[in-house]
């Protein structure tokens, strides 16, 4: 990864038929931004806290991103409106098959961060359905 000069905070949202799920972890990350993409890059820990892969979230537009998982998970799922990807997530224990659906996206990020709004409906094996929120808050910072 690139050095870091960024701080993010993820603010992750899950809700099904009988159930809801909300996360939240900060990280330092990389965050680079031109007017026709914009990357935020960090690291993805293991249940000790030890690196074990990676996440780059690509923003093409309003209503194009991308989002790849390098190392214990890999994936590479496409968030885009008024249209409907497929991806495969590998794990360990197997490979699942997604669906992503995007209801919104909203990137309000400029040169000095900002925040990234991902609203999607998640199908996995036709078995499983949820609406997912993911919301990135990116603040740039110079780390010693």
């Amino acid at each position: 990864m690139t050095q870091e000069n960024a701080v993010l905070t993820i603010k992750s949202y899950q809700r099904t038929e009988d159930q809801s799920d909300t996360t939240e972890l900060n990280a330092k990350a990389f965050y680079r931004y031109a007017p026709d993409q914009i990357e935020i890059t960090y690291p993805e820990l293991d249940d000790t806290g030890a690196p074990c892969g990676r996440t780059t979230v690509t923003v093409f537009s309003d209503s194009l991103v991308t989002v790849e998982k390098v190392g214990f998970v890999g994936t590479k799922m496409v968030v885009e409106t008024g249209r409907s990807h497929l991806a495969s997530y590998r794990t360990i224990a197997g490979t699942m098959d997604l669906k992503i659906s995007a209801i919104e996206i909203s990137p309000r990020l400029s040169a000095e961060g900002g925040v990234l709004r991902l609203r999607y409906l998640l199908e996995i094996n036709d078995d499983f359905t949820a609406e997912n929120i993911l919301e990135l808050k990116v603040r740039r910072k110079v780390f010693d």
